[in-house]
Order: C-alpha cells, then structure tokens, then sequence
C-alpha cells in the first residue's frame, strides 16, 4: 500500500478545493467597475502622454476607449474565474468535464504567461528585471502570485490530471 495515493478520492478533493481557492484568488484583480479618483489621474496621465502620438484624439475619446478596455478586462477575468471554479466543483463530483476544464484553463494561463514573455523576446531581460526589482517591491503579493505560485499550480495540475491513475478517475461520471 502506497503512503500517498495521488489517485485517492481525498487527493482528488483536496486538489479540487485547491483549485477553487486558485480561482476565486484571482478576483482581487478585477478592475474597479466604477470609475474612482485615481481612474481618472489615470486617464489625465494617459493622455498626456498619448497625445504625443495620436494628435487627433480628445480626452473624452480616449477615456471611453479606456473605459471600454477597462470592462473587456473586467470581464474576462470575471469568465476565467467563474470557469475556473466550476471546473473545481465538477472536479469534486469526479466529472470529466471539470477534469477538461481546468487542463484547458491551465494550459491557456500558462500560453498567456509564456507569449507574453516571448513577444518582449529582444527585451526579455529587461522586462524580466523590471517585473521582479520593481514591482516585486510596490506590489510582492501580486507577483509572487500571479509569476509563482499561479504558474506552478497551473504546471502541477497539468501533470497532476494528466497522470493514468487520476484520469481513470474520471471515466465513470459519478452523481
């Protein structure tokens, strides 16, 4: 008999809540819905800097335009993590369909995180050195979660519901 079983019904449970918990941390970088004070200093700075480029563009069209990006953020990370959750919650209830879920979601977090890295590909030091000097020092939970634990929990998964013993698990769809 195995110490550990990674196939057990408690190791499948265990990473199901991990997943859930993965997920729903990534709800504090949702961007505000209403627009705030520092959104608009934002948006005062952005254009300044953006008229440079673009003579032609008002103030006002530029902060729709933000606005409008804004949103589109806010609601992609609102579907990621809603899809992300319920893959953990029909991973506890042994569904395939979580199980191909969460691979999915996995391996578009980590594709993101790869080619964001590689469309910097000439400047990838710097960028790398300005990520981790200076922004680990404004914000240190924000990179150790989204450039540490979050890739390795995606890599780890991957293995984790790849792996034979895990996937026969997930054959049979238990109600």
């Amino acid at each position: 008999m195995k110490l550990f079983d990674i196939s057990s019904n408690i190791s499948i449970r265990v990473f199901a809540i991990c997943t859930i918990i993965i997920w729903l941390s990534y709800a504090v970088y949702l961007p505000p819905l209403a627009q705030s004070p520092d959104i608009k200093g934002l948006i005062d700075e952005a254009y300044d800097m953006y008229i440079l480029e673009h003579p032609n563009v008002s103030k006002q069209q530029l902060e729709e335009r933000l606005i409008l990006s804004l949103y589109f953020s806010y609601v992609k990370v609102l579907i990621l993590i809603i899809a992300g959750v319920t893959a953990g919650f029909l991973i506890i209830r042994y569904n395939k369909i979580g199980r191909i879920i969460a691979l999915v979601l996995c391996i578009i977090m980590l594709g993101s995180r790869v080619f964001s890295l590689l469309i910097a590909y000439p400047n990838i030091v710097d960028r790398l050195r300005a990520i981790y000097i200076f922004l680990l020092s404004r914000t240190p939970l924000a990179i150790i979660h989204k450039d540490i634990i979050a890739p390795i929990f995606f890599i780890l998964s991957i293995v984790y519901l790849f792996k034979k013993s895990v996937a026969q698990k997930f054959i049979r769809v238990r109600t």
